[in-house]
């Protein structure tokens, strides 16, 4: 989806297609480390 942004020209250039491709990693990594922790969590309150 943003490399076709980026073919047909809606992005001005690589580095803002660079610069969007980063922030959603950024948050997906924000989600799957929020996921671990609430899963962390659950785990050592089965554990007592």
């Amino acid at each position: 989806m943003l490399l076709e942004a980026l073919e047909k020209g809606f992005l001005k250039n690589y580095q803002e297609f660079d610069d969007i491709f980063n922030k959603m990693l950024d948050i997906g990594f924000w989600i799957e480390k929020t996921k671990y922790n609430k899963f962390l969590k659950k785990a050592k309150e089965l554990k007592e």
